[in-house]
């Protein structure tokens, strides 16, 4: 039986079980618990919810919801929005002053001031005894006091000048000093609007608007977020009033009205190769790997709406990117030539090599990986295909990697809402990031110098270092750049936006139809 012919009786006979069984009293729309409340149904149960890790774990309700940090992106700029810090200024080139936000709680009660944000910061950015993938996101590492100045002023110094430390600061969520320092926490508490109301696990995670905020009260009450495999389940779940907000949905699931939205993800899928191990040591290996993908044939035919072809691994919204930079084009006979050559030379083409996807990554991500497996074969790479679970990926994407592991080339989708490569690059491509391959000195040095600068100068010198990367390095393989859909139900109004991809749903956004 087909794949997708298996996927869709499974499907179907998802939404009978849920219909034989009154579609789980326990967990059907909130209005019958809570009027005001709503039901988001997602594709996947998260792995963790500690805030300073949270990425990749489908912790819709968090991010500005529970948990806030100093600042703020707006959504359709790039512009930095003042949030739990007032203001900023620079003091000197490595020295930034913070006016923090006064008559602030954690909604545990716990005052916040600028204690509170050193512990927050230090949790997340400068404590080895949690791993937090907000590390990877400020390159300049940072140290943080309180001023002399007052409670509520901040002061942080970076290692090496940083000139968008305020935006940086914008991925650092802050919890309660009662959050404990040495293990990750399944409870977050934050200063949001919304308190943590708990997780069962295998069913649902819950919200619930808290009346201590220091800001405007939300329309909606709570928010419940249900776990749904299947594209189909989750749209028919808000087609029958079962749920409110379902997403990712699937192009075949949308709907002929202004129920479903369409937005950016701001987002890329690549593939990163496993450029320290054999057979990717070598340059024509790597270059082969990018040959033998025909990027527009695979976007077209399994990403439909979700995704257009690109050669390059930010967005366009990326101050990295390079207008008219396609990549390199399909040419699988080049690929096979070069194999060749690197096999001639005793590079050792055959090794075993594992192509791996998270489940449901993104829309038709276990396909789009089969395809890839299928290009990679052709040419002649020795490919074993898996797809694995959100847990077993986050192992394979953050460093350390698993000792004695096969060669992995991984299928990520990776985002970057801020406009600037800092966070991309210094994960990805710089040595000491927390989830590359690379290793390159020239690399480095260009990624350092460009993390400096500001400006016009800051846009050139980065993307110097795209040009490097896609000529000279080849770690990664670019697939595309990925956009989403989302379904909402006839008693909600919502507009995503780029930051929604990036799971920062703002509640506050979200209103009741009467």
């Amino acid at each position: 039986m087909a794949p997708n012919h298996r996927k869709r009786l499974l499907a179907a006979f998802s939404v009978l079980v849920l219909l034989l069984t009154g579609g789980c009293a326990a967990e059907s729309a909130s209005s019958a618990r809570d009027p005001n409340g709503i039901v988001i149904a997602i594709y996947q149960e998260p792995t963790g919810v500690d805030p300073c890790n949270y990425e990749n774990a489908l912790a819709v309700p968090l991010k500005n919801n529970v948990v806030q940090a100093l600042t703020d992106l707006d959504p359709n700029s790039n512009n930095v929005l003042p949030l739990l810090a007032l203001s900023w200024r620079q003091t000197d080139p490595r020295t930034w002053l913070f006016t923090l936000r006064p008559n602030v709680r954690f909604s545990d009660g716990t005052p916040f001031d600028a204690n509170a944000a050193v512990f927050g910061i230090n949790r997340a950015l400068n404590n080895k005894k949690v791993s937090c993938s907000d590390t990877a996101k400020i390159a300049a590492g940072v140290t943080v006091t309180p001023s002399a100045v007052d409670a509520h002023t901040l002061k942080v110094t970076t290692n090496i000048p940083d000139p968008i430390i305020p935006t940086e600061l914008s991925y650092v969520d802050l919890v309660s000093p009662r959050t404990p320092m040495d293990s990750a926490t399944d409870d977050p508490v934050g200063t949001g609007p919304y308190e943590w109301a708990g997780w069962v696990r295998g069913s649902y995670y819950e919200v619930r608007r808290w009346d201590g905020y220091w800001g405007p009260k939300p329309e909606i009450t709570s928010v419940r977020v249900v776990f749904r495999s299947e594209d189909s389940v989750r749209a028919d779940m808000v087609k029958t009033g079962e749920a409110d907000i379902a997403f990712p949905i699937a192009p075949q699931d949308s709907t002929n009205d202004d129920r479903t939205r369409e937005f950016s993800r701001d987002s890329t899928v690549f593939y990163r190769l496993p450029v320290q191990s054999a057979p990717f040591t070598d340059l024509r290996v790597r270059e082969a790997a990018q040959l033998a993908i025909d990027r527009p044939l695979v976007v077209s035919a399994l990403m439909d709406r979700s995704g257009v072809p690109s050669g390059q691994i930010v967005p366009k919204s990326v101050n990295a990117y390079l207008p008219g930079y396609s990549g390199l084009p399909y040419d699988p006979d080049k690929a096979r030539q070069l194999l060749a050559q690197a096999k001639a030379a005793g590079v050792a083409v055959g090794a075993p090599i594992d192509l791996v996807g998270q489940t449901d990554q993104f829309q038709n991500s276990d396909e789009v990986l089969q395809a890839v497996y299928d290009a990679l074969k052709k040419v002649g790479f020795n490919v074993n295909l898996q797809i694995v679970d959100a847990a077993q990926w986050k192992k394979l994407v953050f460093k350390p990697y698993p000792p004695n592991q096969t060669p992995t080339i991984l299928q990520t989708i990776h985002k970057n809402v801020s406009g600037d490569a800092s966070s991309t690059f210094t994960s990805y491509l710089a040595t000491a990031g927390c989830c590359g391959t690379a290793s390159d000195p020239t690399l480095d040095a260009l990624i350092s110098q460009a993390g400096q600068a500001s400006g016009p100068e800051r846009t050139q010198l980065y993307q110097q270092v795209s040009r490097y990367e896609y000529t000279r390095d080849m770690s990664i393989v670019p697939l595309a750049e990925a956009s989403e859909q989302l379904l909402l139900s006839n008693r909600v109004e919502y507009q995503p936006n780029r930051l929604t991809a990036s799971y920062e749903m703002l509640l506050s956004d979200v209103h009741l139809k009467h």
